[in-house]
């Protein structure tokens, strides 16, 4: 929990992460069990719905680190909130 509050508390001091730091994140999310499609012990099956979520999900971080990687390297990741509309 210490490094969450220490990483809150640097965005909230204006600093960004490295493009490395983003990817690191995003991968243990891609790898975390709760955003996985298959059945885990932890988590049971999902609907048709929740797979789709799922799914859309994982692109949508996919294509952010793809994106982070393509247009920054290694240097630091501006940060940009756009409205997605994703067509069911």
């Amino acid at each position: 929990m210490d490094k969450a509050t220490s990483v809150v508390a640097a965005l909230r001091a204006g600093k960004q992460p490295s493009q490395s730091q983003t990817n690191d994140w995003i991968e243990k999310l891609l790898q975390s069990e709760f955003i996985q499609v298959e059945e885990t012990d932890d988590v049971g099956e999902l609907s048709q719905n929740g797979k789709k979520l799922v799914r859309d999900l994982r692109a949508i971080l996919e294509a952010f680190k793809a994106y982070g990687s393509h247009k920054n390297g290694t240097v630091f990741l501006s940060f940009r909130f756009a409205l997605v509309s994703i067509p069911s």
